[in-house]
């Protein structure tokens, strides 16, 4: 999976998921905030299909390591549409790594 993040706080990105033994594509779709202490939160919707049927949406803590080179989460809460707003009970977390850690250096040149 690959995401990209803007500075204007907006993200998406692909991936492969795996339900019931279906393997399909995900478009996910979500904003974050960072605070100066690098922790902050990710909003996050999942969606599928053509044309985009949302799956679900998820909120995350996030904490930023390694210069920002890495990003460390856990799911605070998650919901699905079919699920009528009950939240669902998870336990998922993430760990993204930074492909390219000098675009940005290099865009300011």
């Amino acid at each position: 999976m690959t995401y990209t993040f803007d500075n204007a706080g907006n993200f998406g990105g692909t991936q492969y998921a795996s339900a019931g033994g279906n393997i399909s594509p995900d478009t996910k779709l979500g904003t974050y905030t960072v605070d100066g202490d690098c922790i902050g939160t990710l909003t996050l919707d999942v969606y599928a299909g053509d044309p985009l049927t949302q799956r679900r949406h998820s909120v995350w803590f996030i904490v930023l390591v390694d210069d920002a080179k890495e990003i460390r989460a856990i799911v605070r809460s998650m919901q699905a549409p079919g699920a009528n707003g009950v939240s669902l009970p998870p336990i998922l977390t993430m760990t993204t790594r930074r492909l390219f850690p000098d675009r940005d250096d290099e865009r300011r040149k």
